[in-house]
């Protein structure tokens, strides 16, 4: 399955929605599957950006449960809010052949503080 960059941005969204009680959830985002969506969790839970109770059955279901996002997680999501820098970051590692999470972040922040003269 190719990694879309849109629905990282998505799932993020979701989890910053997430109450602090310590409940999890299971979500749907429209227009993606449960598959594609339990995969693009398991990548940012891997990559840090997440934190997820992931349960696998025999058989090949499972179950994933967001529970919050990590710092990391957040910094990628604020640095993405910029829409102007979110689509220059998504053409330029499309032109490189792939959707890179911490080039992106770092690209990301790279033009957030290019804005701000840092």
């Amino acid at each position: 399955m190719k990694r879309d960059p849109e629905l990282f941005k998505k799932i993020l969204i979701e989890y910053e929605k997430l109450p602090l009680d310590g409940t999890t959830e299971m979500f749907v985002i429209d227009g993606y599957t449960p598959d594609e969506i339990f995969y693009h969790q398991q990548l940012l839970n891997d990559a840090g950006y997440i934190v997820a109770n992931i349960d696998h059955y025999i058989g090949g279901d499972y179950d994933i449960y967001a529970k919050r996002l990590t710092n990391d997680g957040h910094e990628f999501l604020d640095a993405a809010r910029n829409e102007t820098n979110w689509n220059k970051v998504k053409d330029i590692l499309g032109k490189s052949g792939g959707f890179v999470l911490e080039i992106a972040k770092d690209l990301l922040i790279t033009y957030s503080k290019n804005q701000l003269g840092l």
